[in-house]
């Protein structure tokens, strides 16, 4: 239930259905994205990622894909996150769109 009473059931895009061969967009959408609502608190299709969710999906991937842990992880956070987050939220307004996490990803990593 959303905090106005209204049911809400997250669907996602049927390209990132449970048989996508795109494993990682799914990965995003369904532990990191949040999706905007309608007004009436219907789901809107649209799956945004905050800096929060953004942090967490980042270590997760750098963890698996770098191999960084402990402190050599913080300091790769602390050295390439920001300028990403920054190079990726031209509007400033703090979310980027979730399909975007690809390409975030991969310039994250590319140190």
């Amino acid at each position: 239930m959303t905090p106005n009473g209204v049911e809400y059931i997250r669907n996602f895009p049927e390209q990132y259905d449970e048989d996508t061969p795109m494993k990682f967009m799914r990965s995003i959408l369904v532990n990191y994205a949040l999706e905007k609502k309608t007004e009436k608190g219907q789901p809107s299709g649209t799956f945004k990622m905050d800096k929060k969710n953004t942090i967490a999906a980042s270590r997760e991937v750098l963890a698996k894909y770098k191999k960084l842990a402990g402190k050599d992880l913080d300091d790769y956070m602390n050295s390439y996150f920001g300028r990403t987050w920054e190079h990726f939220d031209v509007n400033k307004d703090g979310m980027l769109d979730a399909l975007d996490m690809t390409a975030f990803m991969k310039y994250l990593a590319s140190d």
